[in-house]
């Protein structure tokens, strides 16, 4: 039972509700308000539980007593909501339990907390430690963009929070930066503020800086003369003399600048472009597509330089050749592992492949596709987890080019470690609204083996052996989103990005054939694998900048969707480094 004291605290945290209510521009700070209201009154589970069935009609009185309870609860809450809103909402949503109340405005005011999450994800990655700025301070502050984040519905996986803070430090943090990258004592972010905070402690304390002024007069008299022979020289010094700096005339005026200046749409002369009808029409299309003009591309080679580290050890792998065509690359220390299988492996030393070190090949003994995915199969199971993590007993073809011979197939997690290209299919889902393009996005579940809880495409999936893309797009569309074949069958073919990335002994050469569909606004998708932990739809112009400022997203998802920038004209040939950022989308060998 609650008691008088309870309800006099109750009523008194509930006036930040009636101080500022709910008008269609406050959402944000509203709903805020509202969780601390029900978290301290202890039904702040309203807005996150629906209301369960009615208790049977032979259950106990307790049962039937629980459910009058919480039933009263929650039109207590949704009251509570329906006062602290204005007329015009409360009509449209007096109807609705607390928590479809909730839904429903989260639906009309998601353009709110689409900006809040662009001006969050925008300060954190511009977050830098000042100078003289407390490390405590600096800390305190990323933390409180990452739970922005998080309450966003777009919290960031703890390493990648961790590394974002470190990377932002001051350069007085280089040694600590180096210590702990070289030892991965991977901590989290209140450990890490601990550490940093002990550091602190232990740096020396700077020297103030003194601006020292010194002592005289100044003879205005002699401003820009020669010194006299033998005044104001001291013993032993060489006389200097100082001539007065030359007077520039500034440039002559434009009688008229429209008249002298070349207009870049028409190429007349007397067409200044601020008045320019073609100019200013651009820029209104621009606005009104969303289309980016900031034109700095530098984010988008960062992230595509992250799917193509390694060139300089390309030499440290050795060419795996069936059937006299190279299909892939084995690393020279991965070799250690597959001499214990001498029955499957055999390594030549010769350079008849291009390299010196010889190449590695099947025993003579495995001359068909069946024994010889037999064989590998036993290998991959024999060096197991521990040295092939992410098993998922998915099979991969093995060709030397894309629709040529299949030599075999392989485990997939184990395809990197034999330098197997591999191919995917990945789809940019998206919906038109009001002349803007939005994408749909993908987090990926907590519980993936792989790249846990990052954002992703709203499909994409290996392509596996004896699959045509067009059929693994419909496949991939129906597991991951829920998409019917009558809508995920438009899809349409766009291209293909590559890449080639080396880490340790992973050779990863990928083709990811690009798909784009255009999505109904009705359409909302729904996983099916439990492979995707939820979805949000995006305004493009805020994912480029999301790829462009942080690692959000899965690396190679990267260069699709700035394929996708491409195509749909986000990135346009004026931008510096426009054919060059094309060109690298197709780093990798595409055949």
């Amino acid at each position: 039972m609650t008691t008088p004291n309870q309800t006099m605290n109750n009523l008194s945290i509930r006036s930040i509700l009636e101080k500022e209510k709910l008008n269609g521009n406050n959402f944000l700070d509203w709903y805020r308000n509202l969780r601390i209201v029900l978290r301290a009154e202890q039904k702040f589970y309203h807005l996150e539980e629906a209301l369960p069935e009615a208790p049977a009609a032979n259950a106990t009185a307790a049962v039937r007593n629980a459910y009058t309870r919480r039933c009263n609860e929650q039109q207590e809450v949704a009251c509570l909501m329906l006062a602290s809103m204005i007329p015009e909402l409360q009509k449209n949503l007096e109807n609705l339990a607390a928590l479809d109340m909730l839904r429903e405005l989260k639906v009309m005011f998601e353009q709110q907390a689409e900006q809040e999450l662009f001006d969050t994800v925008k300060s954190f990655h511009a977050c830098k430690q000042e100078e003289g700025q407390s490390v405590s301070s600096y800390v305190m502050k990323m933390k409180g963009y990452l739970d922005q984040m998080d309450r966003l519905g777009y919290p960031m996986p703890q390493i990648l929070g961790v590394s974002l803070i470190l990377t932002s430090l001051s350069k007085d943090y280089d040694q600590f930066l180096q210590n702990y990258n070289m030892h991965s004592m991977g901590k989290t972010i209140a450990e890490l503020h601990n550490m940093l905070k002990l550091v602190e402690k232990g740096m020396p304390k700077k020297a103030p800086l003194v601006l020292a002024i010194n002592q005289g007069r100044i003879q205005k008299k002699n401003k820009g003369k020669p010194l006299a022979p033998g005044k104001g020289q001291g013993k032993g010094k060489a006389k200097l003399a100082y001539a007065p700096k030359p007077k520039i005339p500034p440039p002559a005026k434009k009688e008229h600048p429209t008249k002298d200046t070349v207009c870049h749409h028409y190429g007349v002369v007397g067409h200044w472009r601020r008045n320019c009808a073609a100019y200013l029409e651009g820029l209104r299309k621009n606005k009104a597509s969303g289309a980016s003009t900031s034109g700095d591309l530098t984010g988008f080679f960062q992230k595509i330089d992250l799917c193509n580290r390694g060139s300089e050890r390309r030499s440290d792998f050795l060419p795996f050749v069936i059937e006299d065509q190279i299909v892939g690359y084995v690393h020279n220390g991965f070799l250690d592992q597959l001499d214990k299988f001498k029955d499957v492996f055999t390594c030549i030393r010769d350079d008849k492949y291009g390299s010196q070190s010889g190449h590695v090949t099947l025993h003579s003994a495995l001359k068909t596709p069946e024994s010889r995915t037999e064989a590998l199969g036993d290998v991959v199971k024999c060096l197991g987890e521990e040295v092939i993590p992410g098993i998922r007993n998915e099979l991969y073809p093995v060709t030397s080019s894309y629709g040529g011979q299949v030599y075999f197939s392989l485990e997939r997690a184990a395809a990197p470690y034999f330098g197997i290209k591999a191919y995917g299919i990945h789809m940019s889902g998206y919906v038109e609204r009001d002349g803007q393009k939005y994408l749909w996005i993908a987090k990926r579940s907590e519980t993936k083996p792989t790249y846990p809880g990052m954002l992703d495409h709203l499909v994409a999936g290996g392509l596996p052996h004896g699959m045509s893309c067009g059929e693994n797009v419909v496949k991939e569309c129906e597991e991951e989103a829920g998409i019917p074949c009558s809508i995920s069958s438009r899809a349409i073919p766009v291209g293909a990005v590559s890449y080639m990335d080396i880490d340790g002994y992973r050779f990863k050469r990928d083709v990811l054939f690009c798909y784009d569909l255009k999505l109904p606004e009705s359409f909302i998708p729904e996983n099916q694998d439990g492979e995707v932990g939820s979805f949000k739809l995006l305004p493009v112009t805020l994912v480029a900048e999301v790829i462009r400022n942080t690692q959000f997203f899965k690396a190679n998802c990267n260069l699709v969707i700035i394929d996708f920038l491409f195509r749909h004209g986000y990135i346009k040939p004026e931008d510096v480094g426009y054919l060059k950022l094309l060109q690298s989308l197709r780093s990798g060998d595409c055949s």
